[in-house]
């Protein structure tokens, strides 16, 4: 579909829109989730996947995690690395490759800019692409650019963008799939479509493994599409494409069969989806997240507005098997799938199908208003209805968003640390990922184990910060008196008065 210049000039400020403002969340954003620093570690550490702590020795600044988060000069565009990295990890190497090459071009140097910013970048394409998907949908540039709207000014999506991993980088394939099936749902199948439908599912599967998932719903209501059509040809060469596709991808990426059956993570997941113990609270929990974060908590009347308007299509004797029941279907069952196999009740697991919620939502108030009358006035008042819900859901949390971390009680604390030396017990390096932020505002730190947390403590001749889980703290510091300093999650922070 080419855009018109209109087009691209509207599509050009909805992205310095969400642009400026997904910056200035960006700019608050304070700390990190463990994972986030792990994507700089993952993409340049050279030869391992943890950071190197020597337990006992003191740093300062950034100390062991500057060799782990860093490109060092000489070291830049590693890719074999990035790829070994990846290998022993858990996750496909495409988003790493990607982070690797932006550290390259600033070595010796750490920023949450280079992962937001890569954020950004494919915010622009998702941005095209959406409009373009919802405008093949609904055959309506204004209902189209609102749907954008809808989608990009959430605070679900601007969370996405804060998040320094491949979620955006994912959802911009699944986006890209979805729009591909769309444009061919009516039409036939030619050699674009399958060279198109082979680079999108390489490109996602070497993004995050989930998006297997939802590639295969929307494959699978293409097949049963091209079945009622009577176009087996079609749906022939269709299925030889995807298993040819398949086989590139394992000889590309062959680990895939060892992170599925070996890897911890791989496990994890088999094992949940062979059981239907949590199935139920995991789809709640699951709704609560896209209720809250998505729909400022009108998810329900969403979805009774949905099923009302089914109700007038079979009353009507409408046909209801098309394709956006098909894009639907395919988000709820990829939310429900993901509900049972996913490591952690979190939105980045849900971030791929989001926008197809807001599609289709979108479109049914729309015809609903069509319905009543309001046809003129119905995209108006859809796309100021979005606008309110997500001002309201960014305003209700003093325009802070989940992924910026911010804390008005750990901002104060860490100006604490400033002249203190700390004592940091940790049972495994990685485990040091947890308390990167405040010790860089340490005067000095050291981290310890088992092993040498008694004679380090002993060896201290003033007071100091014991940094640990809060759990662990209170058993080593058994017979210290120590101060809470600041307590959350893992962080566990307690002066210790010598």
């Amino acid at each position: 579909m080419k855009l018109k210049a209109k087009e691209r000039a509207i599509l050009g400020i909805i992205v310095v829109f969400v642009a400026t403002i997904t910056i200035f969340l960006a700019t608050r954003k304070m700390d990190y989730y463990i994972d986030e620093l792990w994507t700089y570690g993952l993409a340049n550490n050279i030869g391992n996947t943890l950071p190197d702590i020597e337990f006992g020795k003191v740093y300062s600044g950034m100390g062991p995690y500057g060799d782990f988060f860093v490109v060092k000069n000489g070291e830049g565009f590693n890719y074999v690395n990035v790829w070994q990295n990846q290998a022993n990890d858990v996750h496909p190497p495409l988003y790493y490759i990607f982070i690797h090459t932006i550290c390259s071009l600033f070595p010796n140097s750490f920023s949450k800019w280079y992962g937001i910013a890569w954020n950004i970048f494919w915010m622009i394409g998702i941005t095209i692409l959406l409009y373009m998907l919802a405008k093949e949908t609904i055959n309506n540039v204004v209902s189209a650019v609102g749907i954008v709207l809808a989608y990009e000014t959430s605070v679900i999506f601007l969370n996405m963008l804060l998040f320094i991993r491949m979620y955006t980088q994912v959802t911009f394939f699944v986006i890209a799939f979805a729009y591909l099936i769309k444009k061919y749902w009516d039409l036939k199948l030619d050699k674009r479509f399958y060279i198109w439908f082979a680079a999108i599912v390489l490109l996602g599967m070497l993004t995050h493994y989930y998006f297997l998932i939802i590639a295969f719903f929307l494959s699978a209501s293409l097949a049963i599409h091209l079945i009622l059509e009577k176009r087996f040809t079609e749906l022939k060469i269709s299925i030889l494409t995807a298993l040819g596709t398949g086989v590139v991808y394992l000889l590309c990426w062959y680990h895939f069969a060892g992170h599925l059956f070996r890897s911890y993570r791989g496990k994890e997941a088999i094992s949940a989806a062979l059981t239907l113990k949590g199935l139920v609270n995991g789809l709640v929990k699951m709704f609560n997240i896209i209720n809250k974060e998505a729909f400022a908590g009108l998810l329900i009347a969403f979805a009774i507005v949905i099923l009302v308007y089914i109700v007038i299509k079979v009353r009507k004797k409408e046909k209801l098997i098309n394709y956006e029941s098909a894009l639907f279907l395919s988000a709820v069952s990829y939310i429900i799938v993901v509900s049972k196999i996913a490591p952690f009740y979190e939105d980045r697991y849900l971030m791929p199908v989001i926008f197809a919620l807001f599609i289709i939502i979108y479109l049914v108030v729309h015809n609903i208003l069509k319905m009543i009358g309001l046809q003129r006035n119905a995209d108006y008042i859809i796309v100021i209805l979005f606008l309110a819900i997500n001002f309201f859901n960014l305003a209700s949390n003093s325009f802070y968003v989940k992924m910026d971390y911010y804390s008005a009680a750990k901002n104060n604390f860490i100006t604490t640390l400033e002249d203190k030396s700390c004592v940091v017990y940790i049972d495994d390096a990685w485990e040091a990922l947890y308390f990167y932020l405040p010790l860089q505002h340490a005067n000095e730190y050291i981290f310890v184990n088992e092993d040498s947390v008694d004679s380090v403590l002993e060896s201290q001749k003033e007071d100091f910060v014991l940094v640990s889980i809060p759990s662990k703290a209170k058993l080593i510091t058994s017979d210290l008196y120590f101060e809470e300093l600041y307590v959350s999650g893992k962080e566990g922070y307690y002066l210790v008065d010598k």
